[in-house]
C-alpha cells in the first residue's frame, strides 16, 4: 500500500493493527503534505535536531509510532518529523529496527504506549545522529556527487556515545478523529 495521503496513512496503521494483530507499530520515512493533519513537534528543532543539520534538506519526513488497544477497541499515535538527511544509505531501517528493539527493552517494564513511544523516540534521535555523522564522514571524505547512488557504511561505532545516551526525538500526539470525519 503506497502512503500518499493522511487516510492511506490511518488505512495502513489499522491494516497493521486489526489485520496483521501488531500492537506496535512504526511507519518510518512518510512523506506527506500534513499541514492540517500533522502538525510537525516543531519544524526548526527537526531541522536543528540532533546536531546542527548542515547535512539535512528542507523536505521534512514523518514517523509515526502507533499503539492499538484491543481491550478499548483504539489506537493512539505519536508523530515524528525529522529531516531528510540528502545522501543514500544502506541498512537505515535495519538500524532502525534494533535500536527501537534495543531501547524498548532496556526501558520498558510494560507494553505501554508510552514506553513504545519513548523506545521510538531514542531510536529515530540515535539514528538521525549516525546519519549525519555518516555525512560528515563522507564530505569529508570528499564524497561530493550526490547524483550517484553509492551505499555509504553507517558510522554507527563514531555515533556509540549518542546511541548509549538515550536522548529523544519531540514527537506529538496524532488526532485521528479530529482529521478523519
Amino acid at each position: 500500500m503506497k502512503i500518499d495521503s493522511f487516510q492511506t496513512l490511518r488505512m495502513a496503521l489499522d491494516c497493521m493493527h486489526q489485520k496483521y494483530r501488531v500492537r506496535h507499530v512504526l511507519l518510518t520515512s512518510v512523506s506527506l503534505d500534513v499541514d492540517n493533519h500533522i502538525r510537525a513537534p516543531n519544524a526548526a528543532t527537526a531541522h536543528s535536531q540532533p546536531m546542527g543539520n548542515a547535512y539535512a534538506c528542507p523536505k521534512l519526513l514523518y514517523a509515526i509510532a502507533s499503539t492499538y488497544d484491543d481491550s478499548t477497541c483504539c489506537m493512539q499515535s505519536e508523530s515524528f518529523a525529522f529531516s531528510h538527511v540528502e545522501e543514500h544509505f544502506s541498512g537505515v531501517g535495519d538500524l532502525l529496527a534494533a535500536l527501537t528493539l534495543g531501547y524498548y527493552r532496556q526501558s520498558c517494564e510494560d507494553a505501554s504506549h508510552k514506553c513504545f513511544v519513548d523506545a521510538a523516540s531514542a531510536a529515530i534521535f540515535a539514528t538521525q545522529s549516525v546519519l549525519i555523522e555518516t555525512a560528515r564522514f563522507a564530505s569529508k571524505k570528499g564524497r561530493k556527487d550526490r547524483d550517484r547512488k553509492i551505499d555509504i557504511e553507517l558510522r554507527v561505532l563514531n555515533s556509540i556515545d549518542v546511541i548509549r545516551n538515550g536522548q529523544h526525538w519531540p514527537h506529538e500526539t496524532v488526532h485521528w478523529d479530529t482529521h478523519l470525519k
